[in-house]
């Protein structure tokens, strides 16, 4: 037997629930009982033969990262809990965790691709300093995709990380102008000096139409405001600063570095011709 549906609908309807005294007074149950409300699981989850418990939230992207919301936790709330409860065990997972690991097969990928690009610069320029001359613009190039991102306002996230990626293999476009112009001086036998001067000069143009005529593509995709743009926005942002700094790096820093490639040369071609007179030295005539 029980009520009937109107009266157990609520939780109210439990405490006027009727019941019956001793002396045959019917009286409802919030007068002969404390009635307590706690919240009560439907179901237990156990990781490990331990119990677990999931807390969830969304992230304001506009005011803060998933990332950097985890390393707040971590510096502040974490160690505040394990010192209450040693036992406790806090595993961070969702898209931090999904970032972290993206972040980490990205590392690997990004060293297996640096190491295609300088054999496929190694083998035409048959040279094993010259590819290292062209990639140092790679690390220029990260700087400016960082800088893009704090211009723009905007947060560094995995799709930054793709975006830095291609960069790396865009960037040395325009360092490659160069020593290749370069290499051909030197073949019709110009003067080392001079044959770096003619090679910026002459490839300056090219050079920077390359790189302008990439950033100004991309411009429009940093100006969208559409939800559909936002995911590839911070891509579009390291490639566009990204090459748009590395060039103006590029234009002074590969010629410092092929002068320091020959002044080492010098060096050790010296000490070889030094060391060959010690070793064999001429007739006295005694």
């Amino acid at each position: 037997m029980r009520y009937p549906e109107s009266a157990r609908r609520d939780v109210s309807d439990i405490l006027n629930a009727k019941v019956r005294l001793p002396d045959g007074s019917v009286v409802p149950l919030q007068i002969v009982a404390s009635v307590t409300e706690e919240y009560q699981q439907t179901e237990r989850t156990r990781i490990g033969g331990l119990q677990a418990y999931y807390v969830s939230a969304s992230v304001d992207k506009t005011i803060l990262s998933p990332t950097e919301l985890v390393q707040q936790l971590q510096e502040t709330l974490v160690p505040t809990l394990l010192q209450r409860y040693p036992d406790l065990d806090i595993h961070f997972a969702g898209e931090a965790e999904e970032q972290a690991e993206t972040a980490g097969s990205m590392i690997e990928l990004f060293i297996i691709a640096m190491m295609a690009v300088y054999i496929l610069l190694a083998v035409p320029l048959r040279s094993y300093f010259q590819p290292l001359i062209i990639m140092t613009a790679i690390p220029f190039g990260l700087v400016g995709a960082i800088l893009g991102h704090w211009f723009n306002d905007m947060m560094l996230s995995v799709l930054s990380f793709n975006g830095i990626v291609a960069l790396s293999g865009v960037v040395v476009n325009d360092s490659l102008l160069l020593v290749s112009r370069f290499n051909e001086n030197r073949k019709q036998d110009i003067p080392y000096r001079e044959a770096i001067i003619e090679a910026c000069t002459g490839r300056i143009r090219p050079v920077l139409l390359t790189s302008l005529t990439t950033f100004a593509g991309l411009a429009p995709l940093l100006s969208e405001t559409s939800t559909q743009a936002q995911f590839i926005i911070p891509a579009a942002a390291s490639l566009g600063y990204g090459i748009l700094f590395a060039t103006v790096i590029t234009l002074i820093i590969i010629p410092a570095m092929l002068m320091i490639q020959y002044d080492v040369k010098m060096l050790f071609s010296s000490q070889t011709n030094v060391s060959e007179t010690n070793a064999y030295p001429e007739d006295s005539g005694c």
